[in-house]
């Protein structure tokens, strides 16, 4: 992602969905379809992105790498707690049963 950034694009759409394994065991960034360039003022109108992998200011005038990285986060918060951080299919109290608390 860092190397993405560098040269002034933005994924757009980093979600595990996005994040491969290869051969070698080393994490690789994929599916580029929505990146584009942060400098591209008429790019900026629309960029798609997977619901619960961008931040809230995604819809303002804001670096759009900045919602990359936040992304990325939510894939950590996956990798480490074995759940998807949003699952829009659960009630709030099965998530927390799931987590294994009482009484949400």
């Amino acid at each position: 992602l860092a190397h993405v950034h560098a040269r002034g694009l933005a994924h757009g759409d980093v979600s595990s969905r996005a994040v491969y394994v290869d051969a070698r065991g080393r994490a690789k960034l994929a599916d580029f379809r929505s990146a584009r360039d942060v400098a591209d003022a008429a790019a900026a109108t629309y960029l798609p992105r997977r619901p619960g992998y961008v931040d809230a200011e995604a819809c303002g005038d804001d670096d759009e790498r900045v919602s990359d990285v936040y992304g990325l986060g939510v894939v950590a918060l996956e990798l480490l707690t074995g759940l998807e951080a949003v699952d829009f299919g659960k009630r709030p109290r099965a998530l927390a049963a799931r987590l294994g608390r009482r009484g949400a």
